[in-house]
């Protein structure tokens, strides 16, 4: 989650300033998801177990937009993704389990961090 502190900011110019940021705000955030969604998906694809390298090819993020939400997901249509992705048990000689989650979890920092600077960047304009 995502606190923007306005105490500096009378009410009257923190709504100004949202109203001003509105689709603006969606349409940079979606370059964001989009820019940041391509480096987990490169990611997870290094560390993807690969046998016929199916799986590997597979992995795709793509971000889903509402009038309100931005969300990136990334997935598999293979029927053992979940199996391969979860299961620590098994051994490959290739790749490893979590390989989506691993580089997700790591660039959530950077996608915080972009968000917070464009917020910034808005409400200082």
């Amino acid at each position: 989650m995502i606190r923007i502190d306005s105490t500096d900011i009378p009410p009257k110019k923190m709504a100004e300033i949202l109203r001003r940021m509105g689709s603006r705000l969606m349409d940079n955030g979606e370059q964001i998801l989009d820019r940041n969604g391509a480096a987990i998906e490169r990611d997870a694809k290094v560390l993807t177990p690969v046998d016929t390298g199916m799986l590997r090819f597979s992995i795709n993020y793509s971000i889903l937009r509402t009038d309100r939400t931005l969300k990136l997901k990334l997935s598999s249509p293979m029927k053992y993704a979940a199996v391969q992705h979860e299961n620590f048990k098994f051994y490959h000689i290739v790749g490893q389990a979590k390989f989506i989650e691993i580089p997700f979890v790591r660039q959530v920092r950077k996608i915080k961090m972009e968000i917070v600077n464009l917020i910034d960047t808005e409400v200082k304009a």
